[in-house]
């Protein structure tokens, strides 16, 4: 079985600003693996179970030679290809625009910034067999509940609220070449337009992931913090990453990068430290995220802090899924 993979990371990543002014959300790393390198490699290394991943292709806008440069210098650039975008186009757009290398006669649309354990063959062949002209993968989560299915079909989708006893949209669509002739090219479209209609012809379907499958939307400063939390030890390889190339370096769950200059006396606990940041003797870290070019020698609790500003961390419900 062969599928093209288009995955998403063009966006602005408002909810992690200021450090997305910095570093494209895509390229976050989780315990030092960007995001968009923990869906690639999990993705070329499909084949062992059924199936072979040909071309995954990456779209970019925001901060988009960033993007550009780290796919082309990428161990595995040769089955990687960059879809540029002047403009921001939505995930319709976006799909018609790569549709020239998105060549397989099923194609999956991933959200870079999405980690969720997908069982990729076994989603193909319920689109398959449903005949449905997209399918949405949907989850039991508290994350943001506002998909309605019906057996195998999705019946609505709620936009901008929840809706009660709801499923979660996981960031993967499987879609035929028939529905991507039919997207509208040269603009910004809203694949959800697309999907009403779908909805209306009964030819949207939903694929339920097993209850308790983990979700996790690395969307905001607090999800940012919980993936690592999330990620630790053998748990880790339910995001795709691989335990024994794990180094905290911080108590609690976090992590220091090897490239953040760390004093004797400093104290972190449940923090990420990014590359090019400093922390001073006095250095005391709970609960945030420090940003590259950061020096801190002081308390820092509950705080993502970059060069461009810093913001609180609050609580979410739903910020374990």
């Amino acid at each position: 079985m062969e599928l093209d993979v288009l995955l998403l990371a063009a966006g602005f990543g408002r909810r992690l600003e200021p450090l997305t002014r910095q570093i494209p959300k895509a390229l976050l790393p989780i315990y030092g693996t960007p995001l968009l390198d923990i869906q690639i490699d999990r993705l070329l290394d499909s084949a062992p179970h059924g199936l072979a991943v040909r071309r995954v292709v990456v779209n970019g806008h925001h901060l988009a030679e960033h993007v550009r440069r780290h796919i082309t210098e990428h161990p595995r650039h040769e089955d990687l290809t960059f879809s540029f975008e002047e403009e921001i186009l939505g995930t319709g757009g976006a799909i018609a625009q790569a549709r020239g290398t998105l060549r397989s006669d099923v194609v999956a649309v991933i959200n870079a910034d999405t980690l969720f354990p997908l069982d990729l063959p076994e989603v193909v062949a319920s689109h398959r067999q449903t005949g449905c002209l997209a399918t949405m993968v949907l989850a039991r989560s508290r994350l943001w509940p506002n998909v309605r299915a019906e057996g195998n079909r999705v019946t609505e989708i709620a936009i901008g609220r929840r809706l009660p006893r709801a499923l979660t949209f996981t960031g993967c669509h499987i879609l035929s070449q028939a529905l991507i002739a039919r997207l509208p090219r040269g603009g910004f479209h809203d694949i959800r337009d697309t999907y009403a209609r779908l909805i209306a012809e009964g030819s949207l379907g939903a694929y339920v992931a097993a209850a308790g499958t983990p979700l996790l939307d690395v969307g905001t400063p607090a999800r940012y913090l919980e993936a690592h939390r999330l990620c630790r030890g053998e748990t880790a390889r339910n995001w795709g990453l691989d335990p024994a190339r794990i180094e905290e370096r911080a108590a609690g769950f976090g992590f220091i990068d090897r490239n953040a200059r760390v004093a004797a006396g400093a104290r972190v606990r449940d923090s990420v430290v990014l590359a090019g940041a400093h922390l001073g003797p006095r250095a005391v870290l709970e609960r945030a995220i420090l940003g590259p070019g950061v020096a801190i020698d002081g308390a820092c609790r509950n705080l993502m802090v970059t060069t461009d500003g810093s913001v609180d961390i609050s609580e979410e419900e739903g910020t374990a899924a």
